[in-house]
Parts: structure tokens; sequence; C-alpha cells
């Protein structure tokens, strides 16, 4: 089927003498470059029969063993599972340096009218062009994290929104990459570490006044590890409550984690101090029945869960983690943004000295840890004479930082042509400007 799409395989090219890699190929792109890709297929029945988790870990499997002979990975499935695996996978992908896309269509390819093109489309400019280190959902000219979207509109084209975060590109005539949003990877130079062992002993319910009887059923007649409550969101839901207290304690001597999740589009948990006075703190003694998932959608709580559950931890460290921001998925501070803003004198210090410090506490080369970064600072303040005394100083002005970056990424994300002549004169090269791409 992909053969027979001109916009998804370039036939003559491929017949070609120039073409030297025998995989689908994309005719050229506006950036003139073609994108070449294969495909790994599962039967349908193998797939649809087998819980999300399951399949979820089938497709880690396939990231793992094609991770380093492919640039970037896109996922094709059903449309209605895309934001509870996109999920999965950013919890359960460690290190990841590289683009993962899940997509899907209401109407598949193989009819005249369909939305599957141009989000196969879409999705490949996207993995063939930009090196953006997280697990996405690309649908309708849109690309979103995928720990932030929810399904809103399941029988329209543009069924996804990602309420408390703005798209992290957009497709129009030009593309536009919102770069200050995305969380960068811990270091391009860390092996992919994997999570294939996910719990799949969680149920979701909705709150309800038949809450106190699901949760206690829940606790009493079954093996589950967690419950992800939605819509209890607010302390009038809690306060003076004893019956649903009552069921919070059993749960907490049972070891079973109650998490709260809003069920609004734009909601967020936030219990006030005075319902913490009723449902943390006792009669016994200090305890904290239930956590707070804050704006995490139900789909990202759930997937945060399965990958906790299996790490060995604590249940009073699980509640720690739970309401921490790992991988972008909730309100509070981000890992770190691939290119964060642009240095003024004070923030510019603030850097030194974290460095400064970073080398002591570390025992590490100063001159090693704090040139790449002097140079990435000289970049994006647009020193050009101190850029060239750095390159006679040490000779190359590659060496990327911690986070991957080097000065080239600064100058052309701030436009500076000046600074970005200066760094292709000198032979500086982004690697992922001039090569083909292979997506798996």
């Amino acid at each position: 089927m992909m053969k027979q799409n001109k916009v998804l395989f370039d036939k003559d090219y491929y017949n070609s003498d120039d073409c030297q890699i025998k995989m689908l190929v994309t005719p050229l792109s506006i950036y003139e470059k073609r994108i070449f890709y294969s495909i790994v297929e599962f039967e349908p029945s193998e797939m649809t029969d087998l819980s999300e988790v399951l399949a979820t870990q089938k497709i880690i499997s396939v990231i793992q063993e094609n991770y380093e002979s492919y640039d970037s990975s896109i996922i094709l499935q059903d449309i209605e599972r895309l934001t509870y695996t996109a999920s999965l996978l950013s919890f359960a992908l460690e290190n990841l340096s590289k683009l993962v896309i899940l997509t899907g269509s209401q109407i598949p390819l193989t009819e005249m009218k369909n939305d599957a093109a141009s989000n196969i489309v879409g999705a490949l400019t996207m993995a063939g062009h930009f090196v953006i280190p997280e697990v996405c959902i690309y649908c309708r000219d849109k690309l979103y994290r995928g720990n932030r979207t929810m399904m809103v509109t399941p029988h329209a084209f543009d069924p996804f929104t990602s309420p408390h975060l703005p798209p992290l590109a957009t497709l129009g005539i030009d593309i536009r990459v919102k770069w200050e949003l995305l969380i960068s990877c811990t270091s391009t130079h860390e092996p992919l570490h994997v999570h294939k062992d996910l719990s799949s002993r969680i149920v979701l319910i909705k709150y309800s006044p038949t809450i106190c009887d699901l949760l206690r059923f829940m606790i009493q007649k079954t093996d589950v590890e967690a419950v992800v409550v939605q819509g209890l969101e607010n302390s009038n839901q809690i306060n003076n409550n004893l019956r649903l207290i009552a069921v919070l304690e059993q749960a907490y001597e049972k070891g079973v984690l109650v998490v709260a999740v809003s069920a609004s589009l734009k909601g967020h948990v936030d219990f006030t101090p005075e319902t913490f006075q009723t449902i943390k703190y006792s009669s016994k003694d200090e305890r904290e029945l239930i956590v707070s998932g804050a704006d995490m959608t139900a789909e990202t709580c759930i997937a945060k869960l399965c990958c906790l559950l299996r790490k060995g931890l604590s249940r009073n460290e699980i509640k720690k983690l739970m309401k921490i921001n790992l991988k972008g998925e909730m309100i509070g501070e981000e890992k770190g943004s691939c290119f964060p803003e642009r240095l003024n004198d004070e923030n510019t210090n603030q850097m030194l000295l974290k460095c400064v410090l970073d080398v002591v506490n570390k025992k590490i080369s100063l001159r090693k840890y704090l040139l790449p970064k002097l140079i990435n600072l000289a970049a994006s303040m647009s020193y050009a004479q101190i850029l060239r005394k750095f390159v006679v100083l040490n000779g190359k002005v590659e060496s990327p930082d911690e986070k991957g970056r080097t000065p080239l990424h600064f100058a052309a994300r701030d436009g500076n042509q000046e600074i970005t002549a200066l760094l292709l004169k000198i032979g500086m090269l982004l690697k992922f400007l001039f090569q083909s791409y292979k997506i798996l």
C-alpha cells in the first residue's frame, strides 16, 4: 500500500542507480532530503487480542532491537489507543535521544478519502527532519507530547487536544517547532534503557455517589495495586465524608495506592491544606491516604503507575515520584528544555556558578566541563570575536555539552546568521541536517 502512494514512495528514484539504500524512500522534501524507512508489521489479531500493557511491551521490544540502526520510530496504531500507548512509552523508554511518533487515522489508507496519508506524511516529515527526544502523537498537522494528550472528539479527524501544553510543533506552509517546550534527554551518550516489566493491576474509576462501595470492592475483592479516581479533585468531596475516609484508610492498610486526577478538560487536582488535615493525618499517625495527580491525564497517571510499581520502590517513594514531573507529564519544574530562554547577565552568572559547583561536586576537569558551556554561551550571545578565540585556544568548538547541545544549535535557534556562517565556515556541522534519515 505504501508503494502505491507517490507521496510516500518515490518509485523512480528507488529504481534508479542513484538509490544506494534499498528501502522505502520518499520524494525530496522541502528541505531537499529523502527519508528512508522500513516497516515492521504485526498481525492485527496479534495486537488486538492483547491488553494495552502487553501490546506496548511488544512495541518496546521492536524499538529496542532497532534503536541503533534507525534515527527515529513511527508507530501506526488504532487511534483510540494512542494516548495510552504514548503515555506508557514515555515512561518505559529512558535516556531517549530520538523521536518516537505515534499516529493513526479515522479512515484507512485504502479509502479514496482518508486522513491516513496526511498523518503518515506529517509523521515522516517530523521524524525525518527534527531531533526531538520525546514520545509524541502526531495528528492533523500537530505534534503533541504523548503524555499530555487526551482524546476529546473520537469521531473527528482532529480528535486530540493537549489542554495544559500547546503542540510541540505545527505543520502548515512552514514547520514551526516550539523548542523551548521540549524536555531534554539526560545525555545523548547514554544508551537507551527500557522498562518492559509493567504492572497491569491498576484500575480507573470515576467519582460518583457509589465510589465508597466501588473502592471497597476493589480493595477487598481484587489484587489491585493502585486505583486512579477521576473526578475527586476538591476538598468538598472529601471533608466530613467519613465513609470515604474509612475506605481510604483500608486502602492504605492494604498497601493500595489511591491517586486522584481531574475529570475536566483543564482541571487540576491540588487539595487545600484544610483537606489534608482531614485525609493526610488520621487519628493514629501521619499518613497520606490519597495522592494528588495535579494536571495529569488519567491515561498518563495509569501509565506512570504501571512503570513505578515495577521498579522495586516502596509505597512512600512511589507517592513522592507521582507528585514529581518526570517526563514533562505534569505541571512543575521540567527536567530541562532542549533550548532554554536566551541568556541575560543575571542567569549567565547563575549558570557559571552552577558549572563551578558541578565541577567541585563531581570532581571533573574544569576545562572539559566548562569550555563547551562557555562556547555555547558565546554563540547564544552573538560574541563572534570570542568564538574565534575559542577556536584558536581549543582547536575545535563542536564538543557538545552534557545535553548534546553545540554552538550551532544555539546560533541556528536564534537566527543569528553571522555566528551560524562562522561556525559552518570553520567546519562545524549539524549531523542531522545533512544525512538521509532512516525511520523504523
